[in-house]
């Protein structure tokens, strides 16, 4: 399979880090001739226009606000096989492409590297989200499997395209150290305070029920056990969530039931990665799963 990569980087109104990521994908050990960069943008600034020029980076520059909208409008003017993303504000290793482009065959739909968190200085910090479809940079796709539907999805998008590679190919998580993930103040739900969790795990919410009706059943039944998670974390906060509907829900697509137990460990495991999953003690996982055997006897 001939390889043929492009990058697509997005930005917004945000420029502080933009050279550095463009840099990180011209710094590469892969041969320019394997792949393009494409940065789709709403500003212009004088030193990134400059680099942009010198090193052959197609720009498009849009008025479009969302951030589905930007990243529809790169894929389509992207001339790769294998579409690998870039955050603003994060950067690849210099092996990151030739890693890729030699990873990917047909039989290959999704591949998702590891990371190092860096701060807003570049400084290595400990921070880990183990998920499949944990941010943007860490994911490359092939071209042909991503959902037509990219343009109207307005979260979870890192999310969705996981979920547009399922039952498309072969789906790889790498241990391999690809990206470095830039966390800071104004970009992460860590910085957060209860009540805007709380309102951050409503919006994953809204956005999987966004996601629902776009896949086949076999995706239907991954993104019910992340709301039946979501909705559990919100619950076990104090929040009104009918928990036991969300599983009746689940159980409308399980003919025989006999998926509702793995999908409650699920549950547990979501809510453990996901909510929670820097550090969390046993007395509150205790709590979850006690509280989840309830349901389970209510049911």
């Amino acid at each position: 399979m001939n390889n043929y990569i492009s990058v697509i980087i997005i930005a917004y109104d945000r420029k502080e880090f933009l050279l550095e990521a463009l840099k990180s994908t011209v710094n590469q050990t892969l041969d320019r001739k394997n792949y393009e960069i494409i940065v789709v943008s709403n500003f212009n600034d004088k030193n990134i226009d400059e680099f942009i020029l010198q090193n052959s980076i197609k720009s498009i520059y849009t008025d479009d606000t969302s951030l589905s909208g930007k990243l529809a409008i790169g894929i389509k003017n992207s001339s790769g096989n294998v579409i690998s993303f870039l955050d603003d504000d994060d950067m690849f290793t210099e092996d990151k492409l030739e890693y890729i482009y030699n990873k990917f065959t047909d039989k290959v739909a999704y591949i998702h590297n590891n990371y190092i968190t860096i701060n807003k200085n570049g400084n290595k910090i400990n921070y880990r989200n183990k998920g499949i479809d944990f941010n943007m940079s860490s994911i490359s796709i092939r071209k042909d499997v991503i959902n037509s539907n990219v343009s109207k999805i307005n979260r979870l998008l890192d999310a969705f395209m996981y979920f547009s590679a399922i039952g498309n190919g072969k789906i790889i998580k790498s241990k391999k150290v690809l990206t470095y993930y830039r966390l800071y103040d104004g970009n992460t739900s860590q910085y957060y305070t209860k009540e805007e969790i709380k309102d951050n795990t409503k919006n994953i919410i809204i956005g999987y029920k966004q996601l629902y009706n776009l896949f086949d059943r076999k995706v239907k039944k991954i993104i019910s056990s992340r709301i039946t998670a979501q909705s559990i974390a919100l619950h076990i906060e104090g929040e009104d969530i009918e928990v036991k509907g969300f599983i009746n829900y689940i159980l409308t697509y399980d003919r025989d039931g006999s998926i509702l137990y793995k999908l409650l460990v699920l549950a547990v495991f979501e809510i453990y990665r996901s909510k929670f999953g820097r550090k969390i003690v046993n007395k509150k996982l205790d709590t979850y799963i006690e509280h989840l055997n309830k349901i389970v006897r209510s049911t």
